[in-house]
């Protein structure tokens, strides 16, 4: 498994509604907030996904998944 790091270069998402059912940007206290009321779902702890997202966000995301 491969995970990469890139930069946006907008912020249109287009959904293919065949292989991405939803699809969102987020800020950091936006995933801190779903991630703390357990109304976002996030990766697992061993994801390479999971290790990507705290990546961006800057540490460990609270919150159980």
């Amino acid at each position: 498994m491969l995970g990469f790091v890139a930069h946006a270069e907008s912020t249109e998402i287009r959904v293919d509604d065949d292989e991405i059912e939803d699809a969102r940007w987020f800020t950091r206290a936006e995933m801190k907030a779903g991630a703390e009321a357990g109304t976002l779902v996030l990766p697992g702890g061993v994801s390479i996904s999971r290790s990507l997202v705290e990546h961006w966000y800057g540490g460990r995301l609270p919150g159980h998944w």
